[in-house]
């Protein structure tokens, strides 16, 4: 697709330049041709930029961490799930002896004992299973935060990757915005291909019969005149036969 694109607008160069370079009334268009074409060249150019930063700056780079991020995923789950099985294993057992302790205390006042040693004692297991509680409730927080910033930091990693190629991608927007202009610019040099421009229409008004010797029928003789005739005609058509030749000689892609 990209040949066969260069292959055309090469070809399409070639008719510019001989519309350029016309002796006849085609310099503007060519012009306006040209400058489109070079348009086409310069983005060209920068989707080539695009295209390699995208390549060099985010799929190498980001797919070169993806297993990095897989291993450092894994370790931290890996970690959390030991640490609150410990922890919950040792909360299990505070939380039994606490609820065998509150068990002994409910039958001693029942028997109207005194309760003074095993109150105290209960209300201590009271306090160090919630202590242990809370803990695991800030592990389970620190692991969740840290786990939200990993993520946050995979896709920060990813998105500031991307900005370079996204910097590319500006240039093209500012390249776009100039192509109303040229697209203005060639239509009004074909808007109107009977009109000449000016500068074609002062050509014609001023062209003159070269100066030459006035020629004398002699004997009924037409050939000084058609001599004139013949150098008149091949003055003012040799501007338009070297276009024509160039034309011919142009190949454009099939």
């Amino acid at each position: 697709m990209i040949v066969a694109y260069n292959s055309f607008l090469d070809g399409f160069a070639k008719l510019a330049d001989v519309a350029s370079n016309s002796k006849g009334a085609t310099q503007d268009i060519g012009s306006s041709l040209t400058n489109i074409i070079r348009w086409h060249k310069g983005l060209e150019l920068k989707i080539r930029e695009v295209n390699y930063s995208l390549s060099t700056k985010v799929l190498s780079p980001v797919g070169n961490r993806l297993d990095e991020w897989k291993k450092q995923l894994s370790n931290l789950e890996k970690d959390h799930e030991k640490e609150m099985h410990r922890a919950v294993k040792e909360t299990k057992e505070v939380l039994k002896g606490t609820i065998k302790t509150s068990k002994a205390l409910d039958s001693k006042r029942k028997k109207d004992k005194n309760v003074g040693g095993l109150l105290q004692q209960f209300e201590h297991m009271q306090m160090e299973t919630d202590q242990r509680i809370a803990d695991i409730e800030l592990k389970e927080k620190v692991h969740m935060s840290r786990m939200m910033v990993e993520e946050r930091v995979w896709f920060s990693t990813l998105v500031n990757a991307y900005m370079s190629v996204l910097d590319h991608e500006l240039t093209l927007g500012s390249d776009l915005e100039r192509l109303p202009g040229l697209m203005s610019d060639l239509k009004e040099a074909t808007s109107s291909p009977s009109i000449l421009p000016e500068n074609m229409r002062d050509f014609v008004e001023n062209w003159q019969v070269p100066n030459i010797n006035t020629p004398r029928i002699r004997n009924g003789s037409m050939t000084s005149f058609q001599n004139l005739q013949t150098q008149v005609s091949s003055n003012s058509l040799s501007r338009f036969s070297e276009s024509n030749n160039s034309l011919e000689t142009c190949e454009m892609p099939s």
